[in-house]
């Protein structure tokens, strides 16, 4: 049995240079002549301890209670662990401070007034980043200092009350009393807790006549990082100011960490509880700030699981720390994000170290120790050269042991100690309480905003066993004003803000109790009982107590009350792991409603109930008819008060449109349609008329934002003697923002346009394309008139009025086919520029966005771009590769919105093929899924949102036959209870405190998937955390998959909680035909965190391949270079490499029959793939993209590239019977026949 814990055996064991490393990341000496801190445990004499150490040149400080501080040189960490009389060691651990009309909300204000409470003679004690003394909230009426102590740990001075009050006299204080709080944490911190003197009262602390002593634990230029030994220093000089000034006292924390098995047993934590249950103090602490940050995971133990985490850019040292119970046999594989693995490695022994690339991982495994039977196994990745290897790691675990519901929990380092990118990809967000909140004797301290009611959503949340309750109540934490250095004050957030409220309320109590000497014993857990006693319960979404909530808010009036109610017991009680079994009457929210249909009915829910589509309360009745027709279409299509919508129809359309004077009808093709209707008639016109069979739901698209042409092999082919493939006779279709035609890379040698067609939607004037006619069409006479009068000095934008405004669509079109320069990788192709109109305001403002600075385009248009290119395709008789470099998050992801299906149909013609990318979603929360196991099963998502969105939208998708019911519960705690699933039934909902208006639509099923549909729209959202809960009213499948706008959409602070990185790529990339590509960082083959991930929500593989998709040089409006990275720039990559292969087989006539399918069977084949992956995945599909391996892989062997591409260009047919017999190939030959010949030869 080791004595040490998992991290300080780990020093002991790493080499040299790895030492100084993992002692730089600890904020330790790298030199091993410099000293060293731990936190020891001693059995024995003290003494004889110290003789031991002081003759290895070290120091230590005695805490009381066997606990000490020792000081040694790196070089003798060996000999120190040797002594017998020490009989635990442990590494200081990195704490971190917590900071991200609050006593009105806290009852304070009545306690004051009633009870004449200040918290004079009791001393809070701070262990924080300094204070400045100087500020007049910290003295008394008379001007003199309410600070009794400053005690600076780093330069180990000590200043007195004179000292203090001599300084504020001097003309130069710091003379005097050298201290400045440089972060400002621990002033605003002291301010909250016990503000007072000569300031305004609105911004008087909760114990505002309270002594104070501060003890400064950061460095200067570490101002909100410090070491757990400092803190524990720290404690044991509170304890004996406190007994010398005869106080009782309240030490306040606002510092945590990550590091240990949040379960009570480390040297720091069990010092915090030895001294909370030996001495006459309340320990008050925060629960720490990682509620939302993905730096935790943890569950039941499977045979075999894959646990993802994204490593942020600079890191130079990770630790993860895994814990586990001592039965489970577990071994674990590291694979880094280029793929590389570190084999599977049983965790049977002590330590285990090897490389992964260009990364070292050691591994320490403690086994039992003194005080956890299931010991620690701590994981330490360190870089071979500066910083460790960026993108997505993976952990897999592999279970050996056949014990059932065995639990784990892994921990990365909390959010102040790492790039705020690093964390894990499906994070749980409970079991997040920093460390030591985690001490059951203390009194640990979450936040919630006072103003709505809400949980903060960075507050740090106990487990959800309720074995151990934490945190015990929540205070006020979100924009607390308070004391500033510098005389001034401020707003800041955080669980540090939360803390000091319970602390100040803390020490009111005590003034009560002991120092009024009506409850001589109000100090430790009795403290904590009547605070917990009194915290408010009024959440009627919470079962209290709560891993969230604990047992409340606080309420000092209620604890006072509590106090007096119980007959004012005298005597003290064990009251530590305690219970409240009490039943609370919580009083119930009344909301009215006025429910409006054919006849007004008042229902249980209190919500409005609405049918079908009678949600305005009228009779329908046949549309006005007159002569409005085409000409009014176009105008309609322009005008901010009508909606552009896809619909399927039967029928003549056009014609019975015809006489509607508010709608009209563009028909693409015999099923697709374009209809353009006022909006506020849009539901009228629909209803009554019988030829329209579906209509689109309406999707809105954001650009994906924007050499791997090398690594994907293309560049060879520009210049190849023998098979040379440069996109020629080939057009590449882009629908994107438009082109800039005056930019030389899209011009020949002889300054014509490689662009045959610009179609601009959003110019109204015309001429617009044949069978649309909306928008202007340009064509290449046109384009080059405008050319010439640009080199002859005239307007060219008055011949070709269309600009790219934005550079999107240049960029893109550079990279798939510019021609010098940053060449692109089809740059002989021909390029069709389809710009498209964004998506009305009327549109977005009915579907809750409010994104105004946005580019956002919605299906309608998008379809009628892909209409457009199709026909272009069919006239010019060339082969196309339709580029759509944008996606959404709309529809059910798995191929069946309108847009996905007419890909699908247009992608049967031969020499079509539509490429797209997954799009940037994979790691910003916009994704949930779960699975309801049994029938009346509730599951609840959270969902934190940004305080500045003012509307949101879920889609919530089921699977049939299953009928999913909903309930909400918004941030305040106000309850939408179940909702009943019905058909047609729109329900709305006005909550009371939010002010926000819910509304609620079942499609039930939804007509093209037959699954079932269920969206919330809620407008005038509140910042918080909303919880959808899931009824599984008829359950047999279970999965359920929700999903919220695109991360351009809404704010960034808003996403689940809970989220999945899986099934993020955006539509149109769930299309069945379309060649869909995620992007990878082709500098060292990893997958880029933010590219979307697949599967399909019904489970295809997507993507189909993975394109390099970072720092892509390309041109740009106006020319000149421009440097992109993300989802369009693989795509448009993608796209010129099907340029490619659609010349080599259609132009050059070496396999005329290209399809979609085809392409991308080709494309897979050729694909390279990272040793050690299993393919397909969810990132790279079925791998990187690979020109020449495409080729390779088409003749079936694996020569040299001149040898088997001569054999391509050979003018001679070969027979497959020369082929065999020149290979020596036997057995089966598979030989692919074109359709008609094979009919021909079976007549």
């Amino acid at each position: 049995m080791e004595k040490a814990n998992a991290l300080t055996n780990l020093i002991t064991k790493v080499p040299r240079e790895v030492r100084v490393k993992v002692a730089e990341y600890f904020n330790e000496p790298q030199n091993e002549k410099e000293f060293l801190e731990l936190a020891v445990l001693i059995s024995g004499d003290i003494n004889i301890v110290k003789e031991k150490i002081t003759a290895l040149e070290g120091s230590i400080v005695d805490l009381g209670f066997n606990f000490a501080v020792i000081s040694i040189r790196g070089e003798n960490l060996d000999k120190a662990l040797q002594i017998p009389e020490i009989r635990y060691f442990e590494l200081p651990k990195p704490m971190y401070a917590s900071s991200l009309a609050s006593n009105k909300s806290s009852c304070i204000t009545r306690v004051w007034e009633s009870y004449n409470l200040t918290g004079k003679g009791v001393i809070v004690g701070f262990i924080d980043s300094g204070i400045d003394y100087m500020h007049p909230a910290f003295r008394n009426e008379d001007g003199t200092t309410r600070i009794k102590y400053i005690y600076d740990i780093q330069s180990d001075m000590v200043y007195t009350e004179e000292d203090i009050n001599n300084a504020i006299k001097a003309p130069n204080p710091l003379s005097i009393v050298n201290q400045v709080d440089t972060s400002g944490h621990g002033t605003h911190v002291a301010g909250i807790a016990c503000g007072g003197g000569k300031i305004n009262k609105d911004y008087y602390g909760v114990a505002y006549e309270s002594s104070i002593i501060m003890v400064k634990m950061t460095r200067t230029k570490q101002a909100n990082f410090a070491q757990s030994t400092q803190l524990m220093k720290g404690v044991k000089f509170l304890i004996d100011k406190s007994k010398e000034l005869k106080a009782p006292l309240v030490i306040n924390l606002s510092f945590s960490t990550n590091d240990g098995a949040h379960d009570g047993e480390s040297l720091l934590e069990l010092y915090i509880k030895t001294v909370s249950e030996l001495e006459r103090l309340n320990f008050v602490i925060a629960a720490g700030n990682e509620g939302e940050s993905g730096h935790h995971v943890g569950g039941i133990i499977q045979p075999q699981q894959s646990i993802g985490f994204n490593m942020g850019p600079d890191e130079r040292i990770i630790v993860l720390q895994l814990y586990k119970n001592f039965l489970s046999e577990l071994s674990i594989e590291i694979k880094d994000s280029s793929g590389r693995s570190s084999g599977i490695v049983p965790l049977n022994k002590s330590y285990i170290s090897s490389n992964i690339g260009l990364d070292s991982y050691y591994i320490y495994n403690s086994g039992p120790q003194p005080f956890n039977l299931n010991g620690e196994t701590v994981i330490t990745l360190i870089p071979l050269r500066t910083t460790l290897t960026p993108g997505v790691w993976t952990i897999n675990l592999y279970s050996n042991s056949n014990l059932k519901n065995q639990e784990y929990n892994i921990w990365l380092p909390i959010s102040e100690g790492l790039s705020p990118s690093t964390k894990f990809l499906s994070p749980n967000p409970y079991n997040t309480l920093g460390i030591p909140g985690t001490v059951m004797t203390a009194i640990t301290v979450g936040s919630y905003n006072a103003v709505t009611n809400n949980l903060s959503a960075f507050s740090g949340r106990g487990p959800r066993s309720f074995q151990s309750i934490k945190p015990d109540l929540v205070a006020p934490g979100e924009n607390i004003e308070s004391a500033s250095p510098n005389r001034s004050f401020t707003t800041m957030s955080g669980t540090s803000m939360a803390t000091p409220m319970v602390a100040g309320a803390s020490a009111l109590l005590m003034e009560w109790g002991i120092v009024k000497g009506n409850d001589v014993y109000m100090y430790g857990d009795r403290v904590k009982y009547f605070l917990i006693k009194g915290a408010v319960r009024n959440r009627t979404d919470i079962s209290y107590p709560d891993p969230s909530w604990g047992y409340g808010t606080l309420c000092l009036s209620n604890s006072m009350e509590a106090w007096i109610n119980e007959g004012m017991v005298r005597s003290r009680h064990n009251m530590r792991n305690i219970r409240l079994e009490e039943n609370f009457v919580i009083p119930s929210i009344e909301i009215k409603k006025k429910i409006k249909s054919n006849g007004e009915k008042e229902r249980g829910c209190g919500c409005k109930e609405k049918l079908g589509q009678e949600e305005y309360g009228n009779d329908y009745e046949n549309p006005r008819v007159s002569q409005g027709g085409e000409e009014f279409c176009k105008k309609g299509f322009y005008d901010p008060n009508y909606e552009s919508i896809i619909i399927l129809y039967e029928g003549d359309i056009k014609e019975t449109l015809k006489k509607i004077e508010y709608a009209c009808a563009t028909v693409l093709d015999d099923n697709y349609a374009l209809l353009v209707v006022e909006s506020s008639k849009k539901n009228e016109v629909i209803k009554s008329i019988p030829q329209i069979t579906y209509v689109d739901k309406g999707t809105l698209y954001t650009l994906n934002s924007v050499s791997p042409l090398e690594t994907a092999n293309i560049e060879k082919f520009h210049d190849a003697p023998y098979l040379n493939l440069r996109g020629n006779g080939v057009l590449i279709g882009i629908i994107d923002t438009g082109i800039d035609y005056l930019n030389k890379e899209f011009m020949y040698e002889d300054d014509t346009t490689r662009i045959a067609a610009i179609w601009d939607q959003t110019i109204q004037e015309g001429p617009g394309p044949e069978k649309i006619g909306l928008g202007t069409e340009y064509k290449r006479e046109q384009i080059n008139a405008a050319i010439t009068a640009h080199k002859e000095g005239k307007d060219p934008y008055q011949i070709v009025k269309s600009k790219d405004e934005i550079g999107h669509g240049t960029k893109v079109a550079g990279i798939a086919g510019a021609r010098d320069g940053s060449i692109g990788a089809a740059p002989d192709c021909e390029l069709v520029m389809v710009k498209l109109k964004p998506a009305e305001k009327v549109f977005l403002d009915e579907i809750g966005i409010n994104a105004p600075n946005t580019p956002v385009y919605d299906g309608s248009n998008l379809i009628l771009g892909i209409n457009y290119l199709y026909n272009f395709y069919k006239k010019e008789k060339k082969p196309m590769v339709i580029l759509i470099p944008l996606g959404g998050n709309f529809g059910a992801h798995d191929g069946s919105t309108l847009l996905e299906r007419f890909i699908d149909d247009i992608s049967r013609s031969r020499g079509v093929v539509v490429v797209t990318g997954t799009g940037n979603e994979g790691d910003v929360g916009i994704h949930a899924e779960g699975k309801l196991n049994n029938n009346g099963e509730i599951q609840t998502v959270e969902l934190k949102v940004d305080d500045n969105e003012e509307n949101l939208i879920v889609s919530i998708w089921g699977r049939m036959p299953d009928k999913i019911a909903v309930g909400i519960v918004s941030p305040s705690g106000e309850a939408i209870d179940r909702v009943p699933p019905k058909l047609g039934f729109l329900y709305d909902f006005n909550l009371v405190f939010e002010r926000s208006k819910v509304f609620i639509n079942y499609f039930l099923p939804e007509e093209l998937t037959g699954d079932e549909l269920i969206t919330i729209l809620i407008k005038n959202i509140k910042g918080g955390i909303w919880q959808i809960k899931l009824y599984g009213d008829y359950i047999v499948n279970g999965k359920y998959d929700m999903w919220i706008p695109s991360s351009q959409l809404i704010k960034s602070g808003t996403k689940f909680l809970n989220a999945s990185p899986y099934t993020t790529l955006t539509t149109p990339g769930t299309s069945r035909t379309a060649i869909v590509t995620s992007a990878y960082d082709q500098n060292n083959s990893t997958i880029l965190g933010y590219s979307g991930r697949g599967y399909t929500r019904d489970g295809r593989v997507k993507p189909d391949v993975t394109t390099g998709g970072i720092n892509v040089r390309t041109t740009m409006v106006g020319g000149g270079e421009s440097v992109v990275s993300g989802s369009s720039a693989a795509s448009a990559v993608l796209a010129g490499a099907v340029a490619l292969i659609l010349e080599w087989g259609i132009v050059q006539k070496n396999d005329t029959n290209m399809y979609s399918n085809k392409v991308k069977a080709l494309l897979i084949r050729g694909t390279k793939k990272r040793d050690g992956d299993i393919y397909p995945n969810t990132q790279w599909g079925y791998g990187m993209l690979d020109l020449e391996g495409l080729f390779k892989a088409f003749r079936g062997y694996e020569e040299d590239m001149d040898s088997y591409i001569r054999l391509f260009k050979d003018d001679n047919i070969v027979e497959v019977d020369d082929i065999i017999e020149s290979k020596n190939i036997k057995g089966k030959v598979l030989v692919r026949i074109p359709e008609e010949i094979l009919i021909s030869l079976n007549k």
